[in-house]
């Protein structure tokens, strides 16, 4: 896209005096990119993956899910996963039937302003009970417990296929007491306390699980995007370019973590006044600066300030 000159009729009010036009023509340029500033973009954004895929502690965190292989397709069978979004949280039944084909048995939940800022695991746990006493099936002292996965949309540091430590929360929610510590143990011990015989068997980033969806039914799908909340992407990479990672030379997925890219310095993004007066008042203000310029969460701030 190239810049924008005042003649531009996309912009033109019908009308309004030169003074109005002038005024709407400077704050549309400010959303405005240039090829070469895309481009610059582009080239940044590409050392930072590369800096994220050497080593740990960078802007962009590009972590390893642990998982090496790609879904067959052929994979059968009934499981429980609880997904756990910027808004809502979702238990459901998915079903593989073998040839590419899912079908699922949801129960949505708005996650409370109490379980955004102190008892989400407890919430999470309560969800869960809900779900398997609703459909009878929630498990006896008789019978095995049920294995669970748990799709987690906020940074978290993996350590195994079922363990990670949360890093840092994103998208408004700010539970005290958690950050460092492992999620995967702060939901069993909640399922726990309930009496639920639930075993947490895996853990994955929200794009992680998008894209291996994905993967089960198109085997050539090559990336998981999240546009919603929040915003973030995982996708195949060699293990080979994967410094910090010792893998076997084959392919891993790995989690992104993009909203946080450029968060260092502010010296990449275009960056308008009205970015900086929602990130200063944010609840975690100069941390996922590209999140807050593009996803659900932010953008209504964003135009209201701008309509100011």
């Amino acid at each position: 896209m190239q810049g924008m000159s005042q003649s531009d009729p996309r912009y033109t009010i019908k009308g309004a005096s030169e003074a109005q036009q002038q005024a709407v023509d400077l704050l549309a340029s400010q959303f405005l990119l240039t090829d070469e500033r895309l481009g610059s973009i582009t080239k940044e954004f590409r050392r930072r993956m590369e800096e994220g895929l050497a080593s740990d502690g960078r802007v962009l965190k590009m972590i390893p899910s642990y998982i090496t292989q790609r879904p067959t397709g052929t994979e059968m069978g009934s499981f429980i996963a609880v997904d756990l979004g910027g808004t809502n949280l979702r238990v459901l039944r998915v079903t593989l039937d073998g040839s590419g084909g899912v079908s699922t048995d949801p129960q949505r939940f708005v996650l409370t302003e109490d379980a955004k800022s102190r008892s989400l695991f407890d919430f999470m746990a309560q969800c869960v009970e809900t779900f398997l006493d609703d459909r009878n099936i929630r498990p006896t002292g008789l019978q095995p417990p049920i294995h669970m996965g748990l799709t987690f949309s906020y940074p978290v540091q993996q350590t195994s296929l079922n363990s990670g430590t949360l890093v840092q929360w994103t998208k408004g929610l700010n539970v005290p007491g958690c950050v460092g510590r492992d999620v995967v143990r702060l939901l069993q011990d909640a399922l726990l306390r309930l009496g639920l015989r639930v075993k947490v068997a895996a853990l994955v980033n929200d794009t992680v699980g998008t894209l291996l969806s994905a993967a089960y039914s198109d085997p050539t799908a090559q990336m998981g995007v999240i546009l919603g909340t929040g915003t973030n992407a995982a996708y195949y990479e060699d293990e080979a370019n994967v410094a910090k990672w010792k893998g076997e030379g084959g392919e891993i997925v790995l989690n992104m973590e993009w909203g946080a890219f450029d968060s260092d310095d502010f010296s990449v993004l275009p960056f308008t006044q009205h970015d900086i007066k929602l990130d200063r008042k944010s609840i975690n203000p100069r941390k996922q600066a590209y999140e807050k310029m593009i996803s659900g969460m932010y953008l209504g701030e964003i135009a209201r300030n701008v309509m100011l």
